[in-house]
Parts: structure tokens; sequence; C-alpha cells
């Protein structure tokens, strides 16, 4: 199976509006390579966008677990979690990607953000002087 046609295919039918059409064609991909991370993220994006952040944050979940070298999927599912008021998890999974990511910007300020909105000032300034160094 080419998966990425599955994923061309739904964004095509994102871009005309008919974002249910684009779920049931990763759904239906899904189904026949349920170890696909890119496939999990897309559908997960959908749901995202049909306002169904528990389900997509299943599916988000699924996409960094499957594919844990791709840090832009962990940190799509941190923010997912955060959104649905659980920033604990959220940290954690940041914590976790940045320990194999330990570069990753988008990782670095999401921790620093929710880090400090959860009051853990001590913790947000180190993140944030990590990523001072990196970005001058």
């Amino acid at each position: 199976m080419y998966v990425p046609a599955y994923i061309n295919l739904a964004d095509l039918y994102r871009s005309t509006g008919d974002e249910a059409a684009a779920e049931k064609v990763l759904r239906q991909a899904a189904r026949l390579s349920s170890e696909n991370g890119d496939l999990h993220y897309a559908l997960g994006l959908s749901l995202i966008r049909q306002k169904r952040a528990p389900a997509a944050v299943e599916e988000l979940r699924l996409a960094a677990r499957l594919d844990p070298d791709n840090p832009r999927y962990t940190y799509v599912y941190a923010v997912a979690l955060n959104s649905t008021d659980q920033p604990e998890q959220a940290i954690m999974e940041l914590k976790r990607a940045h320990n194999s990511h330990p570069n990753d910007v988008d990782i670095l300020n999401a921790l620093t953000a929710f880090l400090r909105d959860a009051g853990e000032h001590e913790q947000a300034k180190s993140y944030s002087q990590e990523l001072r160094r990196l970005s001058p």
C-alpha cells in the first residue's frame, strides 16, 4: 500500500472543504496499514479540524508512538493534550521528547510555555535558557 497516495487524497478532500471524506480515506488506509505514524498523524489533524479533540488525541498519540524519531508528532500530540486539559501529561510527553530531540525548538518552546502556565517557573526558566542557547 502506498500511504502517501491516501494522505494526498485526504488532503485534496480537505482542500475542497470535505473533511468527512478526508477522514474516511484516512480511516480506510489506517485499517490497511495500522502501524503507519503518518496516517495516524494525518487522521489526528483531520479530527482536530473537525473539533473532535478527544478522538484526535488518541490518533496523535499513536502517531507519536509509531514514529518516535519525528519530534513534530510528539509536539502536536502534547499541544492536543494541553488543549484537552491534560497539561501534566503534555509536559511529561514533551520532557521525554526533549531527551530524544534536545535541539528541537518547538518542543523547548512548548515546555517553557506549559511549565510557566503550570506555575513551574524554575523549570520553565531552565528550558527557556536552553532555547536561548539554540536561538540566540
